[in-house]
């Protein structure tokens, strides 16, 4: 969302209508997966709401969803326990894809260097690997969006590289 964006929508956040809009303007651009970062936890009119669910209905699993993640301590090399949080109910009914938007690993400076694939609800981060057979596992945001683009399941990535995290540029 940038500035002519906001010019021509108006102020956010921007009726759920619009969103649909947009992406029946795009599929025949030939785009293959749209992922949306926003989160879309509470419902808000029904007019509104019913448009988005029907054109995501629509894309299938062409559209990610995101949702955040909590957990039971503010420490998150000492976090035990996370909470997705996934679209208001009638959405999340409809969606066939989702990813968690998390900064998993903040390093000391501020910094987010490494991304998971993969978060499981419960286990060390430090110890990874036990979200790859966490069976309420979901992949991240960024790895789902891929997913989705590529036709590969996430499960492929930690796989693929021996590791459930990628470190950024």
């Amino acid at each position: 969302m940038g500035d002519e964006s906001l010019k021509r929508v108006g102020s956010y956040p921007w009726p759920r209508s619009i969103y649909g809009k947009f992406l029946r303007e795009i599929w025949p651009l030939g785009v293959k997966v749209v992922g949306f970062d926003i989160m879309f936890l509470d419902p808000s009119t029904q007019v509104e709401d019913q448009s988005l669910i029907d054109t995501v209905r629509e894309a299938g699993a062409k559209v990610v969803l995101g949702g955040p993640v909590q957990s039971d301590t503010e420490e998150w090399k000492l976090k035990t326990q996370w909470t997705f949080g996934f679209p208001f109910e009638k959405l999340n009914k409809v969606a066939k894809s989702f990813g968690l938007v998390t900064q998993a690993f903040i390093d000391k400076d501020g910094s987010v260097r490494l991304v998971p694939f993969l978060m499981g609800r419960s286990g060390d981060p430090q110890l990874q690997d036990t979200w790859l057979t966490d069976p309420e596992r979901q992949a991240t945001f960024g790895c789902k969006v891929l997913s989705v683009f590529e036709g590969k399941s996430p499960d492929e990535y930690p796989k693929a590289l021996g590791a459930n995290q990628i470190r950024l540029n």
